[in-house]
């Protein structure tokens, strides 16, 4: 009896660690591979950011790779 629960425990375990390495949004799964030392932009923890242009109060255009390297804020 304790090989059978100790096989399904096991059994288990295998499915649970496959399903997370196969997961299409796990991080290696990512579309869009980044340039030579670059990570692939995403909305993955790690990732770059993807680039857009936004107006501020004032009307001017910012794109976010105008402050690659530094910190922003989005306030919406």
């Amino acid at each position: 009896m304790r090989k059978r629960i100790l096989l399904v425990f096991v059994v288990a375990a295998l499915v649970f660690v496959g399903a997370l390495l196969w997961h299409p949004n796990h991080p290696q799964a990512v579309a869009g591979s980044g340039s030579a030392g670059q990570p692939p932009v995403g909305l993955q923890i790690g990732s770059t950011a993807p680039d857009f242009t936004a107006k501020d109060v004032s009307g001017h255009s910012h794109s976010l790779s105008e402050y690659r390297g530094r910190p922003v804020l989005l306030n919406f």
